[in-house]
């Protein structure tokens, strides 16, 4: 007699995501797992987009739960987690702009059916498009005599087909962080003497573009796979033709996280092609919560997200809480596709203040103090060299400064120093030195 399927409950967390999350919640509906075992929850962070009517009016198996205000991913998931029934085994977590196919979920149930010391079972994240890779390669030359850093040309656009791809495009090497001009929603990026730019690939083969400049008029090498075009640019920004198109390819997200001596969570193969190297089963530093299957007694005996993080880190708090009791192992034989940052930039400055901000406060809470101290030594550090590439240098050179970055990373400190001095509740963010 066939035993049966465990109930799992899928939790996603809507904030104006419109026709993406309903597009995530279908696909859930899609999952291969049998109906009366899988719930789906909706949880509607204080959206005006009608998804949540649009999701009760033709979904069906949905349970919805409405909040007036926005949350934050942490506060809106743990009202998902709320009220777990005895009888839900697994509790899955899916991101609004993650896609599954059907077969998602029974190669991470497998893995935690098998061990019972496993707290979350991580699928392979790919990203949502597929891409090709641009090489740029050219002379570095020293961007002013107040900055020494070398460089070749500077990307401040991208397009595909006419159509604005730069938030869709990803920096994979040899460039030197994004940063912002006043008045741009987006941040440009300094290229070094070789980089590699990767761009998303729109059906029909499309004409796809750069706007690129340079500290003086130079000339760099753009390739494309086996093609290649010696283009000729300027102070003046310029948008320039790429070469035929390369191969696409696959992108990793994700496959588990890893951290870092100094706090950083880091996407384990981020960006990297895919070609399965992490298609072998791993142990992992911590889980994703763009998509993760956990344990109900998992969340039982650990808890929730600790809401006062609101966005970013919390996934990493609450593993670091649930070691070293449990473990956390991928299950790359399940594949989702995950647009990554669809409703920000990864470098906007509430996306910058969180991310600091919270990397600090998980680091103050789970990590020695002499780590903690130098952490934030380093941190400071790195906020004025930021504040002298943005404000000091360009002042000096008769420009605009940009506060964007220096603001950021100054307000997260600022209210970690709130937080750990006791101006903030109880909880997690009061310092507990090892």
């Amino acid at each position: 007699m066939t035993e049966p399927a465990p109930e799992v409950r899928v939790v996603v967390v809507n904030y104006n995501g419109g026709e993406m999350t309903l597009a995530c919640l279908r696909a859930i509906q899609a999952t291969d797992w049998p109906r009366d075992a899988l719930e789906t929850v909706l949880v509607d962070n204080g959206s005006s987009d009608g998804v949540l009517e649009a999701a009760e009016r033709d979904l069906d198996r949905i349970v919805t739960i409405r909040s007036d205000t926005n949350l934050g991913f942490a506060g809106g998931a743990n009202l998902g987690l709320r009220d777990l029934p005895p009888a839900t085994a697994y509790v899955a977590i899916v991101n609004n702009d993650v896609t599954v196919p059907a077969t998602w979920l029974r190669p991470l149930a497998t893995v935690l059916a098998s061990d019972p010391t496993c707290g979350a079972a991580c699928p392979k994240i790919l990203l949502a498009d597929r891409y090709e890779a641009v090489e740029v390669v050219g002379d570095p030359v020293r961007l002013s005599p107040l900055d020494r850093r070398e460089v070749t040309v500077r990307i401040s656009g991208v397009r595909v087909g006419g159509d604005d791809v730069l938030r869709r495009t990803r920096f994979a090497a040899g460039f030197l962080g994004p940063e912002f001009q006043p008045g741009d929603a987006l941040p440009f990026q300094w290229a070094s003497a070789r980089a590699t730019v990767l761009l998303p690939v729109l059906p029909g083969a499309p004409a796809r573009e750069l706007r690129l400049s340079a500290p003086a008029r130079r000339s760099v090498v753009l390739r494309t796979g086996a093609e290649e075009r010696t283009v000729t640019v300027g102070p003046s920004p310029t948008w320039v033709e790429l070469p035929a198109p390369a191969e696409p390819f696959d992108v990793i997200n994700n496959v588990g996280s890893e951290l870092e001596p100094d706090g950083y969570a880091r996407d384990r193969g981020y960006l990297e092609r895919d070609v399965g190297q992490f298609d072998d089963a791993a142990d992992v530093d911590a889980w994703c919560g763009a998509a993760v299957l956990l344990p109900a007694s998992y969340l039982r005996t650990v808890g929730h997200f600790d809401d006062r993080l609101f966005a970013y880190y919390e996934d990493v708090e609450l593993s670091l809480r649930g070691r070293p009791r449990w473990r956390y192992r991928t299950a790359p034989e399940s594949v989702v596709r995950h647009v990554h940052m669809a409703t920000s930039s990864a470098s906007a400055p509430r996306a910058l203040y969180f991310n600091e901000r919270n990397r600090l406060l998980v680091l103050s809470r789970y990590a020695p103090r002499r780590t903690v101290v130098k952490a934030v030594a380093r941190y400071v550090a790195s906020t004025l060299s930021y504040l002298r590439r943005d404000v000091v240098n360009p002042l000096v050179h008769g420009r605009r400064p940009s506060w964007t970055v220096g603001l950021a990373r100054t307000r997260a400190l600022r209210d970690c120093l709130r937080a750990w001095c006791g101006a903030a509740p109880a909880g997690p963010w009061s310092p507990k030195w090892q």
